[in-house]
């Protein structure tokens, strides 16, 4: 194993730790009872980094996404670890709170996040794409792998590409992603997913 190799494991370790990828195919039955293991997970923290593409700015931040069954909570980070923005959503309010110690509070927090930060951040969306899910009960095509896994959704104007799996132990070596590209129009958001703690909450 090569120092970069160990480097990058490291990174991703859980409190239970990561484990190479194995190359076997999913059964349909397989195929079930991952997708119930994956809508199971409803609590977590997970950190990585996020880049931002438009036509009028391009930037890139670290993330805290701590969620819990009925409350979330992202921090966004910026250069030295200064926190860009603070968002927090409890009993259908979301509030917004940027590093100038601005407010803002919304019903809607994906409404909320377009208009302060002014760009799409479909946060009620990534709460399944993070999992390697669709999101329910809407008309997307989808592609799996030659594993198969999930590989793209496409969704009116979203497309969502799953670049990486990474297995933990957790789950019985359940694959979960490691990067994901979100592209609407001119958008494009890129997740680097370092780190997932599952089972914390709030």
């Amino acid at each position: 194993m090569t120092f970069s190799h160990l480097k990058f494991i490291v990174l991703l370790t859980l409190v239970t730790g990561c484990v190479s990828q194995p190359k076997t195919e999913l059964g349909e039955n397989n195929q079930l009872q991952r997708t119930q293991q994956l809508e199971s997970i409803d609590n977590w923290t997970l950190t990585g980094r996020l880049a931002i593409k438009d036509p009028n700015q391009a930037n890139t931040l670290s993330f805290n996404w701590q969620r819990s069954n009925d409350a979330q909570l992202l921090l966004l980070y910026g250069s030295f670890g200064i926190t860009y923005a603070t968002l927090s959503e409890s009993n259908d309010l979301a509030t917004l709170e940027l590093s100038d110690n601005k407010i803002y509070q919304s019903d809607n927090v994906e409404e909320l996040l377009l208009n302060v930060l002014g760009y799409p951040l479909p946060i009620a969306h990534l709460d399944y794409w993070v999992r390697g899910l669709p999101y329910p009960d809407e008309q997307s095509d989808l592609t799996y792998d030659a594993l198969g896994y999930l590989k793209t959704i496409h969704y009116k104007q979203w497309t969502i590409s799953f670049k990486k799996y990474q297995h933990y132990e957790t789950y019985n070596n359940l694959a979960l992603p490691g990067k994901i590209k979100v592209t609407n129009g001119e958008v494009t958001l890129q997740f680097s997913l370092r780190k997932w703690q599952v089972g914390t909450t709030l």
